[in-house]
C-alpha cells in the first residue's frame, strides 16, 4: 500500500504516513482507528492529524541533522590534528637544523640536546635519528682526540699514538662535513707525534747522512712543528759538519775537510756558516801552500807574528747575548768591531759554554756575517749550538782570528 499524498509505501497496519503525516484511512476499521474515528467525531478532527505529523517531522529531522553532525565534527577534529602534526613537524625540522648547525660548529653537546628533543617529539622520524647518531659518534671522536692531546702533553706518547690510531680507524670509515673538522684535528695530532719522535730520535745522532735522512722525512712534512724541528736538524747538521771539517783543518787535511763541508751542503744548502768555512778551506789551502814555497817563507813568518801580536787587538767585541730556546739549543748573538788599521776577512769567534754552575760544557766557534770587515766597520755573528737544555748556561769568548787584507 502506497500514501495518496507523498506515494511512501506504507506497512499493513500503520494509521498514517510516517513521512508525511497523512491518515490511512484504509486502516481505520481497526481497534486504533475507531479510536481516531472517535476522536474526530467528537469534535478534534485535526488533533490526530497534527500529533502524527509531529512525531514523523521529530523523526525526520533527527534523521538528516545527526549524519550532518558527525561529518562536521570529524572534520573539526580532522583539521585541528592536522594542523597540530603540521607544528610538530616544523618543529622537528627546525631542531634538527639547529641541531646538524651546531655540530658543524664543533658544539656537539648542544647538539645532541636539539636532536634528542626533535627525536622525542618523532620517534619514528629516521632523519632525525641518523643525525644524531652521526653526531653522537663525532662527539666521541672529539673528545678521544682531546685526549690525545692530553696524554701527549704528559709525554704519554705510547697511549697517545694508540689511541689516535684507533680514531683514525674510526674516521676512516666516515665521510661528509661533519667530520671534515676531526680528520684534519687527527692529522695534526699525528704530525706532532712523528715530529716528536724524529726529534728524539735525532738527539743521539752526530752523523750527517743519518741526520740528513731525519731530514728528508721532516720535508715530507708541511707543519710548523716539522718545520721547527727540520730548524734544528739543519743546525745539528751543520754544526757536526763544522767541528768534523775543523777537526780535519786543523792536520791540513784540506780535501777532506772541503769534502766534509760539501756532505753538509748537500742538506743544509747554501748554508752561509758552511760557505764561508767553504771559503775558509780553500784560503788556508792557499796560504798553506804558499807557505810551503821557500822563497816566500820569510815573508809568511812576518805575517804570522804580525797576526799573533794583533789577535787581541785588531777587533773589540761590542756586545754578546745568548739564550736557550724551547727546544733546548743554544742561541749566540754578537757584534764585533774592526779597530785595527787594515782590513781585516775571515773572522771566526771561538767561544766555550759553560752550564748554571759554572762548569765548562763544550766549545765551539763561529764566522762573522761578512767576509770582509774593513777598517771601523761594525759586523755581527750568531751561533746555535744543540742540546744544551740548561737555561742558565753561559757563554765566554776564548779567542778570535782573521786575516789582514
Amino acid at each position: 500500500m502506497k500514501c495518496s499524498q507523498c506515494r511512501r509505501k506504507i506497512q499493513g497496519n500503520e494509521l498514517y504516513c510516517p513521512n508525511c503525516g497523512t491518515i490511512i484511512l484504509n486502516n481505520l476499521s481497526n481497534e486504533s482507528g475507531k479510536a481516531i474515528l472517535a476522536n474526530s467525531v467528537a469534535g478534534n478532527p485535526e488533533k490526530i492529524h497534527l500529533e502524527t505529523t509531529k512525531k514523523s517531522k521529530k523523526s525526520v529531522v533527527f534523521s538528516i541533522t545527526l549524519p550532518v553532525f558527525t561529518a562536521v565534527f570529524m572534520v573539526a577534529t580532522l583539521t585541528v590534528f592536522y594542523f597540530h602534526e603540521q607544528t610538530i613537524n616544523a618543529e622537528v625540522i627546525e631542531l634538527k637544523q639547529k641541531g646538524e648547525q651546531l655540530a658543524l660548529a664543533a658544539n656537539y653537546e648542544a647538539a645532541i640536546i636539539k636532536l634528542d628533543s626533535a627525536v622525542e617529539l618523532r620517534p619514528g622520524y629516521k632523519a632525525v635519528q641518523k643525525s644524531l647518531s652521526a653526531v653522537r659518534l663525532a662527539h666521541k671522536f672529539n673528545n678521544q682526540l682531546a685526549s690525545a692531546g692530553e696524554l701527549i702533553k704528559n709525554q704519554d706518547y705510547a697511549a697517545s699514538e694508540k689511541l689516535l690510531t684507533e680514531v683514525q680507524e674510526g674516521l676512516s670509515s666516515q665521510s661528509g662535513e661533519l667530520y671534515a673538522p676531526l680528520v684534519e684535528k687527527a692529522d695534526k695530532q699525528a704530525v706532532t707525534l712523528k715530529v716528536i719522535s724524529i726529534k728524539k730520535e735525532i738527539e743521539p745522532l752526530n752523523n750527517v747522512a743519518e741526520l740528513g735522512g731525519k731530514l728528508s722525512v721532516l720535508n715530507t712534512i708541511s707543519s710548523s712543528e716539522g718545520e721547527a724541528v727540520k730548524k734544528q736538524v739543519i743546525n745539528k747538521i751543520v754544526e757536526v759538519t763544522l767541528k768534523d771539517a775543523s777537526t780535519k783543518l786543523e792536520d791540513n787535511q784540506f780535501s777532506e775537510a772541503a769534502a766534509s763541508v760539501e756532505s753538509g751542503l748537500k742538506y743544509a744548502t747554501n748554508h752561509e756558516k758552511l760557505t764561508a768555512y767553504k771559503t775558509k778551506i780553500e784560503q788556508e789551502q792557499l796560504a798553506f801552500e804558499e807557505a810551503e814555497r821557500t822563497r816566500i817563507e820569510k815573508a809568511l813568518e812576518e805575517a804570522a807574528k804580525e797576526d799573533l801580536l794583533n789577535r787581541t787587538a785588531a777587533v773589540d767585541v761590542i756586545s754578546i747575548e745568548w739564550e736557550v730556546d724551547e727546544y733546548g739549543d743554544l742561541n749566540l748573538y754578537g757584534d764585533i768591531e774592526n779597530v785595527s788599521t787594515s782590513n781585516l776577512s775571515s773572522i771566526t769567534i771561538y767561544y766555550s759554554i759553560y752550564d748554571s754552575f759554572g762548569s765548562y760544557v763544550t766549545d765551539s766557534f763561529t764566522t762573522l756575517d761578512t767576509y770582509y770587515l774593513n777598517v771601523g766597520e761594525k759586523g755581527s755573528f750568531s751561533d746555535s749550538y744543540y742540546g744544551i737544555y740548561d737555561e742558565g748556561a753561559t757563554v765566554e769568548i776564548d779567542n778570535i782570528t782573521w786575516y789582514l787584507e
